[in-house]
This record gives C-alpha cells, sequence and structure tokens, in this order.
C-alpha cells in the first residue's frame, strides 16, 4: 500500500491582494489559518507524511511553526517556485524515487474536511489522480484588453479545492518506452 503524503502549497506571499503578510499566516480563532491546515492532514489517520512547500524566505517561519505545534507527520519543507505549478513540481521532484500518493492542498482552505480526505485516499485505490471541485459561485469574466468579451455560464464553472497527481513512479513508467 502507498503512503500518502500531503503536499501543503504555502508558498504564496500575498501580493495579489497588495499584503505585507502571506494569507497562510493571517490568525483565525487563535491560530494562523496555515496551523489550520496542517492540523486537519495532522489528524487524519490515513495521512503518513507531510510536505509543506513555501517561499524561501519563510522556511524559517515554518519550522518554528512545526516546533511550537508538535506536528510529528511533517517531514519535509521545500522551497516553493514562482507560480503554483512549480511549487508542485518541488514537491513531485522531492518524491520522485517514492512509491507514494501525492495529494496537493492550498494552505489558505483550511476547511476541508475528514469525509474529503478520507473519500479521496479511498478513491485512489482506484484511480491515479482525483480532483476536488465544486461548483464556482462567483461571477468569472471573460477580458481581452480589459474589456469584457464573454461571461461564462457558471453552471459550467468548478473550483477546484484539492488534487493528487499521479505518484513520481507512475510518471515515471508512463515515460519509459515500450520494449515492444
Amino acid at each position: 500500500m502507498k503512503k500518502n503524503v500531503a503536499v501543503i502549497l504555502a508558498g504564496g506571499v500575498g501580493s495579489r491582494l497588495g499584503l505585507s503578510t502571506p494569507k497562510q499566516f493571517f490568525k483565525v480563532a487563535g491560530k494562523m489559518v496555515v496551523e489550520h491546515t496542517i492540523d486537519t492532514f495532522e489528524s487524519n489517520p490515513h495521512i503518513h507524511e507531510i510536505a509543506i512547500v513555501s517561499n524561501p524566505f519563510y522556511i524559517s517561519d515554518f519550522e518554528s511553526i512545526i516546533i511550537k505545534n508538535g506536528w510529528k507527520k511533517v517531514k519535509k519543507i521545500l522551497k516553493g517556485g514562482q507560480e503554483r505549478y512549480h511549487s508542485s513540481l518541488s514537491a513531485i521532484k522531492a518524491y520522485e524515487d517514492t512509491d507514494v500518493n501525492l495529494i496537493f492542498h492550498d494552505a489558505v482552505r483550511p476547511l476541508v474536511s475528514q469525509r474529503i480526505l478520507n473519500d479521496v485516499i479511498a478513491a485512489l485505490e482506484t484511480y491515479k489522480a482525483i480532483d476536488v471541485a465544486m461548483p464556482a459561485t462567483d461571477t468569472i469574466i471573460q477580458v481581452n484588453d480589459r474589456f469584457i468579451q464573454e461571461i461564462p455560464d457558471r453552471s459550467k464553472l468548478m473550483r477546484c479545492l484539492l488534487y493528487t497527481s499521479p505518484s513520481p513512479r507512475d510518471r515515471q513508467k508512463s515515460r519509459m518506452p515500450s520494449s515492444a
């Protein structure tokens, strides 16, 4: 059975909101948002390990937060990249020599439920990759040169809450040339 590794994507720096402090470090109900998020994964019996992907500037902050909370499952703090996909790739590369399920989750979405985590982990026994999505409620606009071109039908849009990736070993197998 593969180990389940939660990858907490915490590399944001708050630039889109123009903030001096990244959202994951805001306090809500007495704890930072990222603490609530990691607590959810730390308490799930099917999550074997947690990796945090951070902006390099905040790695020492995460080291202190891990010690303060006494988390046992956090095994790696990885350097994130310029964009989210760079950060995801950092985690994929960190586990490329292991046969694990990587479960990616955004640090600023602390309200993922244990039921969703358990359902995702159960589904990984059948499928190589899972996306958890819910209907979009925001009005999304498509623009061209700052002018609205289209307003997509919201009933056809979903927001991704959590996703998995084929294991790094599965990725390698799919790249291997066939012997036929």
